[in-house]
């Protein structure tokens, strides 16, 4: 018989040690209304992660350690953290998060994962990949990978910006997008623009 689970460890910071033990209340409220629910309801996924207080020298603050065994709910971590966001109880920044599917066997469904980037001052999810998917696409040719070094993303940024002069205070115009994403990578940093075609 074939077992399948889900492993993760997690660091989240926490403001303080006192963020720390309300954000395990929080936990803990979550926990008991799962209970109140018939089956299947969504609240009855927090029951699939541990979570306990620990402290990060690195960080100088205490941290919640989020962690499963054999089995865990990556969606259930995801929504704990974005209601601690929001009640302010972690420090701003990004969060990363990554899970790993697994089999006793070695079943050809068996096997995976995924990662995602959380912003702790709102609790917005910023990115995820999910590695069947994302494969998946690649293999189909439904993804393409464009690779730009520094020179030519700031020669292509100061094209766009001679060719499209018009209102570059609008950041959600599509071509200021593009702009602002190879300003970024002229400065070094790792870009991803996601779109799904054909539209």
């Amino acid at each position: 018989m074939a077992n399948y689970y889900t492993q993760f460890s997690a660091r989240l910071p926490m403001r303080s040690p006192e963020a720390a033990i309300a954000a395990l209340a929080l936990l803990d409220r979550q926990r008991d209304l799962a209970c109140t629910h018939d089956s299947g309801g969504d609240a009855v996924a927090f029951c699939h992660f541990m979570a306990t207080i620990d402290d990060d020298p690195l960080l100088n603050r205490d941290v919640l350690w989020i962690r499963s065994d054999d089995g865990g709910d990556p969606d259930s971590v995801l929504s704990f953290v974005e209601t601690c966001a929001k009640a302010n109880l972690t420090p701003t920044g990004r969060w990363s998060f990554m899970w790993s599917f697994g089999c006793n066997r070695p079943r050809l469904d068996g096997f995976g994962g995924g990662a995602c980037v959380i912003d702790l001052a709102t609790g917005a999810l910023v990115a995820v990949i999910d590695l069947n998917a994302w494969t998946s696409n690649i293999v189909a040719d439904q993804h393409v990978c464009l690779t730009l070094s520094p020179h030519e993303a700031a020669c292509a940024h100061d094209i766009l910006c001679r060719a499209n002069p018009n209102d570059p205070e609008d950041d959600d115009a599509p071509v200021n997008i593009v702009i602002g994403a190879l300003e970024r990578v002229a400065r070094r940093q790792i870009v991803t623009l996601r779109a799904a075609g054909p539209e």
